[in-house]
């Protein structure tokens, strides 16, 4: 019984890890800096073998940007963008390497704009003369309100590190690993109800035990345990003796269950056997 249980079990998780590639989610390409209404072409290309995994097309839309997504079992690519306008390649082609598809991948077909420097600044002249000076006035300092902003800003700036620590961990976790994580809880849930399933089964089976064995008849009692129960030594044989007598009795019975199951196979082969020939006797 337990050997299906656990030859069940691994054909489930054998099934789910050929399942598992198949039903990845999938990588999708931003690019940027394209003209308006161009034809775009991505082609994604495995960097270790140099052979082409997929080919996506689009085209650009009013703000410069084309949104297209893949799936592949590859962690890094490279891409090469092509941008057409009436069949006329007017950006590209573009090579854009080693990018991860384990997140969004975010590309620009335009180049990085020059940084201007700025003009030197001109120091203006230094006035001499010492300002007038003016008596300040400091005025009560409300402590009961002061102390409330700061409670109050130190809570909201709290809140906002908070959130900004959770962003940069959900942002640090590829959203396929959580695909993976949720398939593998999913597995894990199916193997225990499968355990806890087989387990009542064999209960239901074997009220006993396993390895439990029962007896009857109203001489003997219903089953056997390992206490005597107050016999004396002559009734302990007895029971043993008759214990022993229906074991051999049982396998007995199991044994011409056996054989006749042998005889049915070799009968039914002896007629598969017969209509065959028959069959090449007709030919002939």
């Amino acid at each position: 019984m337990f050997k299906k249980i656990g030859v069940k079990v691994s054909i489930i998780l054998f099934v789910m890890l050929l399942v598992a590639p198949l039903i990845s989610a999938e990588t999708s390409v931003n690019v940027k800096g394209l003209i308006k209404g161009n034809y775009v072409t991505i082609n994604v290309v495995d960097p270790t073998s140099e052979d082409v995994i997929t080919i996506l097309n689009g085209t650009a839309s009013s703000t410069g940007e084309v949104t297209l997504s893949f799936s592949t079992s590859k962690t890094i690519v490279n891409l090469v963008v092509v941008s057409r306008s009436y069949g006329k390649i007017s950006q590209g082609p573009k090579n854009f390497n080693s990018y991860s598809t384990l997140s969004p991948i975010i590309i620009a077909m335009e180049d990085p704009k020059p940084v201007t420097t700025p003009p030197p600044v001109t120091t203006p002249p230094v006035n001499n003369t010492p300002p007038a000076t003016v008596p300040q006035v400091t005025p009560p300092v409300n402590d009961t309100v002061a102390t409330s902003s700061v409670t109050s800003a130190n809570k909201t700036n709290s809140s906002a590190f908070s959130f900004a620590i959770i962003s940069q961990i959900n942002s640090k976790i590829p959203w396929k690993w959580i695909f993976f994580i949720i398939v593998g809880i999913i597995v894990l849930i199916l193997v225990v109800f499968l355990i806890i399933f087989s387990r009542n089964k064999i209960r239901e089976k074997y009220p006993g035990g396993i390895g439990s064995r029962v007896y009857f008849g109203s001489k003997f009692g219903s089953k056997s345990t390992g206490s005597s129960g107050g016999l004396s030594s002559g009734e302990e044989r007895a029971l043993r003796a008759a214990e022993e007598k229906i074991r051999l009795a049982q396998e007995e019975i199991n044994l011409i269950r056996h054989r006749k199951e042998k005889i049915r196979d070799a009968e039914r082969k002896l007629e598969q056997d017969r209509r065959e020939l028959e069959r090449l006797k007709s030919r002939f």
